[in-house]
């Protein structure tokens, strides 16, 4: 390597986001690197001499291995797709996401009611699901009062 040569220094959790053709692996007994990408200090990573940006989300920081899956997670933030959960409002952009998560509103889940504290089986959309779970209104079918987004089974 050329000494004017400027190398770039990665984590192991940052180094799989990036597509760098060539990373060198390094184990330092003796000096701390910080990751170019997070800022975490490290003995154990990869380095390079190229930079490649990651394709992260303006919005919320999170990163993706390829522009495309940058780009159908970025327009979920905008709300506008052509699939979309009628129980959550959550929009999907490839129909692979959506069928995934109706799938996962068809799981049987082992619940507990936050009223009378006994177990019961349902089925409800995940993001419904973690509503819920926050706002401490999962109740059975005895305890629960007006409309609910669970289907008991």
């Amino acid at each position: 390597m050329a000494e004017s040569e400027e190398l770039f220094y990665f984590c192991c959790t940052c180094v799989s986001i990036h597509r760098e053709p060539v990373f060198t692996f390094f184990n330092s007994e003796t000096s701390i690197f910080t990751c170019t990408e997070c800022g975490l200090r490290f003995q154990i990573g990869y380095h390079t001499t190229k930079r490649t940006p990651a394709h992260r989300c303006i919005d919320c920081k999170e990163m993706f291995g390829t522009s495309l899956l940058l780009k159908l997670h970025s327009e979920e933030h905008f709300g506008e797709g052509p699939y979309k959960c009628s129980a959550c409002q959550k929009v999907f952009f490839t129909y692979s996401a959506w069928e995934w998560h109706r799938k996962q509103s068809d799981t049987i889940l082992e619940l507990d009611c936050r009223k009378c504290w006994k177990s019961f089986k349902g089925k409800v959309c995940p993001g419904v699901h973690f509503d819920l779970a926050i706002k401490f209104r999962v109740y059975c079918a005895e305890c629960c009062m007006g409309s609910n987004s669970i289907e008991y089974v």
